[in-house]
């Protein structure tokens, strides 16, 4: 069963019946969503455990939580010529927090609130770590050309493109539906493109004694070479493994878009605004130094015990 790339505050389900792919998808990369078609989470993971169903990588609960059953940089099996290309997820539509409906296309319920949340964290998270771009897809070709977001229905005939992959020889399936699409395309991409490149509007500027202060930082550092994930690093009693004496970005468990911090190698944590014009320069030198975009995780108790300096 192929572990590998794990979405932080996802839990780990692989499926227990069956085998998933191995080979890793193609750039440049591309995230799309699916509804269950009256479907909870438990019940379309284990309709997907059966060896020769479709599957895609995460799968949400109604309470936006995904449960993941491979890595991220592996292939799933849902959404047809476009397998080799894309992240998918299937989320759930049915059970607890819906209300009844009669499975026909045009009445899915939208999302719930806690879905949307949920997916512009994780999406957002993706297009960070894995390269993905947080722009909205026009079809289901450029999934396989310039990558992006977009939903199953891209490439389900009647509303594919001529010439552009399928992703389901269902004519007319409507996945995942009018209210979810709307969702996709006016709540969760933009917030995912706000949060991944929270362009200013105007000048800013850098108090001088901070960018100072990441300046030294930035000249102790050694450079890491071949490090595509980025270092994994823990904490203990307030201190970073001294054997990893390098920086890194930490986000707290549970992360949901609030600050993140860089910690240097005194081991001492920078807490800064996610996306601010600070986060995006220490983002751009952690690429320069590391060659990694990756956020690297501390549990709870390891990032409060950690000693922060506020800029």
């Amino acid at each position: 069963m192929p572990d590998g790339i794990r979405l932080p505050g996802a839990i780990w389900r692989p499926f227990t019946n069956r085998t998933v792919s191995s080979l890793p998808w193609k750039e440049p990369g591309a995230i799309i969503g699916h509804t269950m078609g009256y479907g909870t989470r438990g019940g379309s993971w284990n309709y997907h455990n059966d060896p020769g169903m479709p599957y895609t990588q995460l799968y949400y609960d109604q309470h936006g939580v995904p449960y993941q059953v491979t890595g991220l940089e592996y292939r799933s099996a849902g959404t047809l010529e476009l397998n080799p290309y894309v992240i998918a997820m299937e989320v759930a539509d049915a059970g607890p927090g819906f209300p009844e409906w009669d499975r026909r296309c045009g009445n899915v319920p939208p999302m719930t609130d806690a879905q949307v949340a949920g997916l512009i964290r994780d999406c957002a998270w993706m297009c960070v770590a894995l390269g993905i771009e947080p722009r909205e897809l026009a079809d289901s070709c450029e999934a396989t050309t310039v990558g992006g977001i977009g939903w199953h229905r891209q490439g389900i005939d009647p509303w594919r493109k001529p010439g552009c992959p399928k992703t389901s020889n269902s004519y007319g399936k409507c996945c995942p539906d009018e209210s979810r699409i709307s969702q996709w395309r006016h709540e969760i991409i933009p917030d995912v493109r706000q949060i991944v490149l929270n362009q200013p509007t105007g000048e800013f500027t850098v108090d001088a004694e901070a960018k100072a202060y990441f300046d030294r930082i930035i000249a102790s550092l050694t450079r890491v070479e071949n490090d595509p994930l980025g270092p994994t690093v823990r904490a203990t009693a307030g201190r970073v493994n001294p054997q990893v004496p390098r920086p890194f970005l930490a986000v707290p468990e549970g992360y949901t878009g609030g600050p993140v911090c860089w910690v240097g190698p005194d081991g001492r944590a920078l807490q800064f605004a996610q996306g601010g014009p600070l986060h995006l320069m220490f983002r751009e030198w952690h690429k320069l130094w590391t060659g990694s975009d990756i956020a690297t995780r501390l549990d709870p108790e390891a990032y409060a015990a950690l000693p922060k300096t506020q800029v």
